[in-house]
């Protein structure tokens, strides 16, 4: 929701629209703040299955660290305590590169083949304004 709202918001911008990766949702943007976003879902690594967020359990979030001090609007991340922060150490462009690097590579340019994510792995499961 900080994401949507950082968007939707007065002065928003494109740039904070959230994305991620084993997570999905719908999005309704003519909602007010807090309630743009429904249907959560967490992809089970184990099985493939897409099940419902459980507000009972404990899961890990990887983010970059300016969204994790409240870059973009995220203020609900800055607000986590120190003590469960753990900084990895690692630059997302160091991820990037990594992945880039593991790709296929083009057999006549010889540049790494990216390719589209399937649409049943895409974070925006509905979109409606």
């Amino acid at each position: 929701e900080d994401g949507m709202q950082a968007v939707y918001g007065p002065g928003g911008s494109t740039g904070p629209y959230p994305y991620a990766g084993g997570l999905r949702w719908d999005v309704n943007a003519a909602q007010a703040q807090g309630s743009r976003v429904t249907n959560i879902e967490v992809r089970d690594a184990a099985s493939g299955n897409w099940l419902p967020l459980d507000a009972g359990r404990t899961y890990k979030l990887f983010v970059l660290s300016f969204n994790a001090t409240g870059g973009d609007g995220y203020k609900t991340l800055a607000n986590v305590p120190a003590a469960r922060r753990q900084d990895i150490g690692v630059l997302d462009a160091d991820v990037l590169q990594s992945y880039i690097d593991k790709q296929a590579k083009d057999p006549v340019s010889g540049l790494p083949v990216l390719n589209l994510l399937p649409v049943s792995l895409y974070s925006t499961k509905t979109y409606s304004e």
